[in-house]
């Protein structure tokens, strides 16, 4: 079916985790697979501009935009992508499930306060910064899918969305263009998290020729157990609620927030926890929140079937926090209050998020803890302050450190054992990992050239890891 040209471009999140955007092309037919954005490091965008080395003029030329969720690192660039479409006078479409559309106006949003865009380039546009209007136009653009329903994408481009389990609204994308068929599995999870399900496809898959794999933690053996992972975590708050202590929990908005509120709504439900204690969370949580309690009908039985609110309850002493840092004096209440559990992003603590201002608050005292839960790039300050963990006399953000600093992890990411699994269950002609930690790469390509790779082999499965700008010829 494939041709010379018939390829896999990764413009961004290709040995990287961060502004992921691949190109799909086959039969000259071109599909354009998220729109990401690198929240930290010199560059925002994907490299659009790198479209040249394969032959092309722009991002006009993709016969159609797929989106498979809508964290930032998928969806950040996606104004970006509308904007150099419509500038050429080109009407291209843009998908993604009703969830993700709404998680993706929220982030976006915020993205006009975000001042890294600024300087981008896509094709010959310069980004000078997201426009309240641009982003509205762009979410607007976007058109609702429905998992489980073929539809055509544009012109001989088929697509079926599948629930990915990795946040609500996730996606695994099947294309078939030409009789040549490829799975995207964005970022996905096998094992059913606090709120979603893991993915779901179909018992009996068509014939595969192209699997495109996230492999987030592809490069690492996972022998976490994550049910006394949570207990743990649980323990863990537990412990300095009753040292007078304060839990700071830096989350992302999207997801992980969610989960952690549905555990602790959870353990104060059913008794897990021995004292009481106020849940505040802030910022874009609260937002989203309100998205997934809108769509219930993507969670899992249990949490879509809570009567009220999935996520604040006044009488489990779940609410929304009326800390206003604007304000003088914040500070000094929130020191004097009693122990409480704050939930708030950015999970990473970025600059001027409201987990950023929580830690300058209650770092300096050393009944205080800081749960990280999941991923943190090196170049964040939440990387930062977890390196300094441990250490006597340091400094924060000229911060006094004094808080235990505590990384858990609590992933929606598939293990290496849920990867290995799902590839042998698609048995694809080719196999691509994506979405890789570069300076994992090595582990990476270890791991997979002395063990799976082999078994692969006699399957006849031929795999690729991908390095961004770097296209993998299909056939």
């Amino acid at each position: 079916m494939s041709n010379q040209k018939d390829l896999l471009f990764p413009l961004g999140g290709g040995n990287e985790i961060g502004a992921s955007s691949y190109l799909l092309q086959v039969n000259g037919k071109r599909v354009l697979i998220d729109a990401g954005l690198r929240l930290h490091g010199p560059r925002a965008f994907p490299d659009y501009a790198s479209l040249s080395q394969i032959g092309l003029m722009g991002l006009y030329e993709c016969d159609c935009v797929c989106i498979t969720h809508a964290h930032l690192d998928h969806v950040g660039s996606l104004p970006a992508v509308y904007y150099e479409t419509r500038s050429k006078s080109y009407d291209t479409p843009i998908y993604a499930t009703r969830p993700s559309i709404d998680i993706a106006s929220v982030l976006l949003n915020d993205t006009v306060k975000i001042k890294r865009v600024r300087g981008e380039y896509v094709g010959d546009i310069e980004i000078h910064e997201f426009e309240k209007n641009l982003v509205q136009e762009t979410v607007e653009a976007i058109q609702d899918v429905r998992f489980n329903n073929s539809f055509n994408a544009a012109s001989g481009i088929k697509v079926t969305y599948f629930p990915a389990g990795h946040i609500l609204g996730a996606a695994m994308i099947l294309f078939e263009i030409d009789g040549f068929r490829a799975l995207f599995t964005g970022d996905f999870c096998g094992d059913g998290q606090n709120t979603i399900s893991g993915y779901r496809l179909p018992e009996k898959l068509p014939d595969i020729d192209l699997m495109v794999c996230e492999s987030t933690y592809a490069y690492e053996k996972s022998d976490i157990d994550f049910r006394i992972e949570h207990e743990k975590f649980i323990e863990e708050i537990e412990s300095a609620i009753v040292q007078g202590g304060k839990v700071l929990i830096p989350a992302f908005a999207v997801g992980r927030s969610q989960e952690v509120i549905m555990l602790l709504r959870q353990a104060k439900e059913f008794g897990r926890i021995s004292v009481e204690f106020p849940v505040y969370t802030d910022g874009m949580v609260n937002q989203v929140c309100e998205i997934y309690d809108k769509h219930r009908s993507f969670l899992s039985k249990d949490v879509a079937n809570i009567k009220g609110n999935l996520f604040f309850s006044n009488e489990l002493g779940i609410q929304k926090s009326l800390y206003d840092f604007r304000k003088p004096g914040t500070a000094d209440r929130l020191r004097k209050s009693p122990p409480c559990c704050i939930i708030a992003s950015s999970g990473m603590l970025a600059d001027g998020s409201r987990s950023s201002d929580y830690a300058k608050v209650l770092i300096g005292d050393p009944r205080n803890k800081i749960l990280f839960t999941g991923y943190l790039d090196e170049e964040s300050p939440g990387h930062q302050l977890l390196l300094q963990s441990g250490r006597k006399l340091h400094k924060w953000k000229e911060c006094n450190v004094a808080a235990q600093i505590v990384p858990y992890r609590l992933s929606a990411h598939a293990p290496l054992e849920q990867i290995t699994k799902l590839v042998e269950r698609v048995n694809p002609r080719q196999v691509v990992f994506i979405h890789g930690d570069a300076d994992k790469s090595e582990n990476q390509d270890n791991f997979f050239s002395n063990s799976n790779f082999f078994r692969w082999g006699k399957c006849n499965i031929r795999p690729h890891i991908s390095r961004n700008q770097d296209p993998i010829y299909l056939g």
